[in-house]
Protein backbone atom coordinates (compact mmCIF):
# COMPACT_ATOMS: atom_id res chain seq x y z
CA UNK A 1 0.00 0.00 0.00
CA UNK A 2 3.00 2.19 0.26
CA UNK A 3 2.65 6.05 2.06
CA UNK A 4 -0.31 7.57 0.73
CA UNK A 5 -1.26 11.52 1.00
CA UNK A 6 -4.32 12.34 1.66
CA UNK A 7 -5.63 9.68 2.93
CA UNK A 8 -9.23 11.08 1.58
CA UNK A 9 -10.56 13.32 -0.68
CA UNK A 10 -8.29 15.28 -3.15
CA UNK A 11 -6.63 13.47 -6.04
CA UNK A 12 -4.69 12.87 -7.72
CA UNK A 13 -2.79 11.16 -4.19
CA UNK A 14 1.04 11.22 -3.64
CA UNK A 15 1.97 7.59 -3.32
CA UNK A 16 5.44 7.45 -1.41
CA UNK A 17 8.02 4.53 -0.64
CA UNK A 18 5.95 1.84 -2.47
CA UNK A 19 6.96 -1.64 -2.27
CA UNK A 20 9.21 -0.42 0.60
CA UNK A 21 7.38 0.16 3.67
CA UNK A 22 8.36 -2.03 6.18
CA UNK A 23 6.16 -1.38 9.58
CA UNK A 24 3.80 1.68 10.61
CA UNK A 25 4.38 2.70 14.13
CA UNK A 26 2.81 5.32 16.79
CA UNK A 27 5.08 8.18 18.66
CA UNK A 28 2.68 8.40 21.70
CA UNK A 29 3.12 12.02 23.60
CA UNK A 30 1.31 13.35 26.71
CA UNK A 31 -1.82 14.86 24.61
CA UNK A 32 -1.18 13.75 21.20
CA UNK A 33 0.21 10.97 18.94
CA UNK A 34 2.10 10.89 15.50
CA UNK A 35 2.03 8.14 13.15
CA UNK A 36 4.91 7.14 11.16
CA UNK A 37 6.06 4.58 8.60
CA UNK A 38 9.76 2.81 8.68
CA UNK A 39 10.65 2.37 5.34
CA UNK A 40 13.54 1.69 3.07
CA UNK A 41 15.33 4.37 0.90
CA UNK A 42 15.79 2.73 -1.80
CA UNK A 43 17.93 6.01 -3.68
CA UNK A 44 19.92 6.40 -0.65
CA UNK A 45 20.40 2.52 0.16
CA UNK A 46 19.31 3.47 4.03
CA UNK A 47 16.39 3.02 6.51
CA UNK A 48 14.17 5.99 7.13
CA UNK A 49 11.20 7.26 8.36
CA UNK A 50 8.87 9.53 7.27
CA UNK A 51 5.72 10.85 9.53
CA UNK A 52 1.97 10.40 7.77
CA UNK A 53 -0.57 11.59 9.98
CA UNK A 54 -1.01 12.93 13.40
CA UNK A 55 -3.96 13.35 16.06
CA UNK A 56 -2.64 17.43 16.39
CA UNK A 57 -4.73 18.55 12.91
CA UNK A 58 -6.68 17.24 10.48
CA UNK A 59 -6.37 15.72 7.53
CA UNK A 60 -2.82 13.70 6.63
CA UNK A 61 -2.29 10.46 5.09
CA UNK A 62 -2.21 6.69 5.86
CA UNK A 63 0.64 3.92 5.23
CA UNK A 64 0.77 0.17 5.60
CA UNK A 65 3.75 -2.03 5.28
CA UNK A 66 4.15 -3.63 2.11
CA UNK A 67 7.85 -4.32 1.82
CA UNK A 68 8.97 -6.95 -0.51
CA UNK A 69 11.25 -9.59 0.81
CA UNK A 70 14.17 -8.30 -1.09
CA UNK A 71 13.57 -5.26 0.59
CA UNK A 72 13.30 -6.78 3.94
CA UNK A 73 16.74 -8.40 3.13
CA UNK A 74 18.21 -5.15 2.15
CA UNK A 75 17.22 -3.10 5.28
CA UNK A 76 18.14 -5.94 7.94
CA UNK A 77 21.60 -6.32 5.82
CA UNK A 78 21.72 -2.10 5.88
CA UNK A 79 20.80 -2.27 9.63
CA UNK A 80 23.19 -4.95 11.02
CA UNK A 81 26.18 -2.94 9.35
CA UNK A 82 24.29 0.28 11.11
CA UNK A 83 24.75 -1.79 13.76
CA UNK A 84 27.89 -2.66 13.35
CA UNK A 85 30.05 0.66 13.20
CA UNK A 86 27.71 1.86 16.58
CA UNK A 87 28.55 -1.69 18.05
CA UNK A 88 32.31 -1.13 17.45
CA UNK A 89 32.77 2.42 18.46
CA UNK A 90 31.43 1.41 21.97
CA UNK A 91 34.07 -1.64 21.90
CA UNK A 92 36.74 0.88 20.91
CA UNK A 93 35.57 3.21 23.87
CA UNK A 94 34.96 0.95 26.37
CA UNK A 95 38.36 -0.89 25.90
CA UNK A 96 40.36 2.77 26.82
CA UNK A 97 38.47 2.52 30.17
CA UNK A 98 39.89 1.37 33.10
CA UNK A 99 38.09 -1.56 35.13
CA UNK A 100 38.75 -4.53 36.94
CA UNK A 101 40.57 -7.44 35.03
CA UNK A 102 42.19 -4.98 32.78
CA UNK A 103 45.80 -4.18 32.70
CA UNK A 104 46.72 -0.17 33.28
CA UNK A 105 49.33 2.11 33.80
CA UNK A 106 50.03 5.12 36.55
CA UNK A 107 50.42 8.19 34.52
CA UNK A 108 49.72 10.82 37.12
CA UNK A 109 49.01 11.29 40.65
CA UNK A 110 51.01 10.96 43.97
CA UNK A 111 49.96 8.07 45.40
CA UNK A 112 50.99 5.12 42.86
CA UNK A 113 54.61 4.99 41.11
CA UNK A 114 54.34 7.21 38.05
CA UNK A 115 55.04 4.18 35.35
CA UNK A 116 53.73 1.40 37.52
CA UNK A 117 52.01 -1.67 35.52
CA UNK A 118 49.59 -3.37 36.96
CA UNK A 119 45.97 -4.83 36.77
CA UNK A 120 43.25 -3.48 38.45
CA UNK A 121 41.92 -6.28 40.95
CA UNK A 122 39.65 -3.81 43.02
CA UNK A 123 37.82 -0.82 42.04
CA UNK A 124 35.61 0.98 44.34
CA UNK A 125 34.05 4.03 46.18
CA UNK A 126 35.95 6.75 48.15
CA UNK A 127 34.44 10.05 50.10
CA UNK A 128 30.94 10.51 52.13
CA UNK A 129 28.18 7.67 51.36
CA UNK A 130 26.21 10.36 49.90
CA UNK A 131 28.41 11.26 46.67
CA UNK A 132 30.60 7.33 46.45
CA UNK A 133 31.31 6.66 42.80
CA UNK A 134 33.98 4.12 41.52
CA UNK A 135 36.89 6.46 41.20
CA UNK A 136 39.63 4.62 42.74
CA UNK A 137 41.43 1.26 42.28
CA UNK A 138 44.11 -1.00 43.43
CA UNK A 139 46.33 -2.77 41.20
CA UNK A 140 49.21 -5.40 41.15
CA UNK A 141 51.83 -5.95 39.05
CA UNK A 142 52.05 -9.58 40.01
CA UNK A 143 49.12 -10.67 41.10
CA UNK A 144 50.11 -12.62 43.97
CA UNK A 145 48.96 -12.47 46.95
CA UNK A 146 50.30 -13.02 50.42
CA UNK A 147 47.46 -14.27 53.17
CA UNK A 148 44.15 -11.84 51.54
CA UNK A 149 46.57 -8.69 50.34
CA UNK A 150 48.31 -8.56 47.01
CA UNK A 151 51.82 -7.90 47.78
CA UNK A 152 52.66 -5.16 45.67
CA UNK A 153 49.52 -3.52 45.31
CA UNK A 154 48.95 0.09 44.80
CA UNK A 155 46.37 2.15 45.30
CA UNK A 156 45.17 5.43 43.04
CA UNK A 157 42.41 7.30 41.94
CA UNK A 158 41.20 5.63 38.14
CA UNK A 159 42.05 9.32 36.37
CA UNK A 160 45.56 8.69 37.11
CA UNK A 161 45.57 5.52 34.87
CA UNK A 162 45.56 4.48 31.55
CA UNK A 163 44.82 1.18 29.89
CA UNK A 164 47.83 -0.86 28.37
CA UNK A 165 47.29 -2.17 25.04
CA UNK A 166 44.02 -1.34 24.89
CA UNK A 167 43.18 -3.24 21.42
CA UNK A 168 43.58 -6.65 23.10
CA UNK A 169 40.41 -5.68 24.87
CA UNK A 170 38.38 -5.00 21.57
CA UNK A 171 37.18 -8.43 19.43
CA UNK A 172 37.62 -8.83 15.79
CA UNK A 173 35.31 -7.64 13.42
CA UNK A 174 33.52 -11.57 12.85
CA UNK A 175 32.80 -11.58 16.28
CA UNK A 176 31.36 -8.48 16.57
CA UNK A 177 29.17 -9.31 13.77
CA UNK A 178 27.96 -11.77 14.92
CA UNK A 179 27.24 -10.17 18.78
CA UNK A 180 25.09 -7.51 16.72
CA UNK A 181 23.74 -9.95 13.71
CA UNK A 182 19.97 -10.04 13.82
CA UNK A 183 19.78 -6.80 16.10
CA UNK A 184 20.44 -4.34 13.76
CA UNK A 185 16.96 -3.14 13.19
CA UNK A 186 16.12 -2.82 16.73
CA UNK A 187 19.46 -1.22 17.46
CA UNK A 188 18.35 1.41 15.09
CA UNK A 189 14.96 1.85 15.53
CA UNK A 190 15.96 2.62 19.10
CA UNK A 191 18.40 5.26 18.10
CA UNK A 192 16.32 7.36 15.88
CA UNK A 193 13.78 7.36 18.86
CA UNK A 194 16.65 9.03 20.62
CA UNK A 195 17.41 6.07 22.62
CA UNK A 196 20.98 4.32 23.51
CA UNK A 197 20.62 0.92 23.15
CA UNK A 198 22.49 -2.04 25.21
CA UNK A 199 24.53 -5.03 23.54
CA UNK A 200 26.38 -7.56 25.54
CA UNK A 201 25.42 -4.93 28.69
CA UNK A 202 27.52 -2.42 26.55
CA UNK A 203 25.55 0.99 26.18
CA UNK A 204 26.08 2.26 22.59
Amino acid sequence: MAVIFPAYGEKPKRVLFEGAVLETRERNFHDDSDFYAVCWDADKQELTTIEYATTRFGGGGTAKADASDDVLNAAREWADAYAFKWYKEALIRDASTPRKGKRVRVVRGRTAPIGYEGEIFWQGSSGPEWQRRPDRCGLSASMKRKGKKYIDAEWTYVSNVEVVDPDQYIPDDAEIKSRVKGKGYAVWRAMSAGVLPVIGGLRL
